[in-house]
């Protein structure tokens, strides 16, 4: 790092799948705590750096089931391995920031976004990838709880409020230092069986895909709250149109292309 020079450090690697975190928790705390450790270490020996952005998870707060949003004053928590990795990896990156990026030194600024949809993510566990394998073999998709709601995201959305925070900060605003929530408002949320019909209707037209799917009870949900002063700086370009823009790239990748 200190050879490259960099000005501004993204740092958004991490073990991101919540059930491989059961089967392989050291791996996850390994992956999102120390990996995290590391990369701040990094930039507090880079004397270019000017900002680090430090890219978590909404599940990194402590779900206590309570009928409001998540704001980012929140306690930090988690009652799986993954989610608790990314608490810790939260509670780090404050350490650092107090212990050391104070005081003239790099602004650092922690974002959290959850439900990210778009191409480019096959990873496991992922509704709109899993949905592209099964169509693609030509068989039905299982969803596993089709009725619970989550904070669908375009991935452009969450990636352009943190490029809008790092040059803020590299501005030398010290205002937009913090941790920041990204999602979308209530009113666009989805529940997983619209996000499947949505899909499957656009994929279908070209693909006749067809699609099943098991009734469960609703889970609980990680709802963020947006601040006041990040509303009026940053607006999601797409909204409630985040699974049309992800169906291109998805489509695209399966053809080669």
């Amino acid at each position: 790092m200190t050879d490259f020079a960099p000005d501004i450090v993204i740092h958004m690697a991490a073990q991101p799948l919540v059930r491989r975190s059961y089967v392989e928790p050291v791996e996850t705390f390994s992956t999102n705590v120390l990996g995290t450790v590391n990369v701040m270490e990094a930039v507090r020996r880079t004397p270019s750096v000017q900002v680090m952005v430090n890219v978590t998870s909404d599940k990194c707060y402590e779900n206590t089931e309570a009928a409001r949003p998540f704001r980012e004053s929140d306690p930090m928590g988690g009652s799986d391995p993954y989610s608790a990795s990314k608490g810790c990896a939260e509670l780090a990156a404050s350490a650092w920031n107090k212990s050391f990026f104070q005081d003239g030194g790099p602004a650092m600024v922690s974002v959290r976004a959850g439900n990210v949809i778009g191409g480019g993510d096959f990873g496991e566990d992922r509704l709109l990838p899993d949905m592209v394998r099964a169509y693609s073999r030509g068989e039905a998709v299982q969803i596993r709880s089709p009725k619970a709601i989550r904070p669908w995201q375009f991935v452009l959305e969450p990636l352009s409020g943190y490029l809008q925070l790092a040059q803020e900060a590299f501005l030398g605003n010290r205002d937009w230092v913090g941790g920041w929530n990204f999602g979308p408002e209530s009113e666009d949320t989805q529940t997983v069986g619209e996000v499947v019909d949505s899909f499957t209707t656009r994929w279908a037209m070209a693909r006749g895909a067809r699609w099943t799917g098991t009734t469960t009870r609703m889970r609980p949900v990680f709802f963020v709250w947006i601040a006041p002063r990040q509303r009026k700086s940053w607006d999601g370009p797409l909204e409630r149109e985040s699974v049309s823009p992800s169906t291109g790239p998805l489509n695209g990748t399966r053809r080669g292309t």
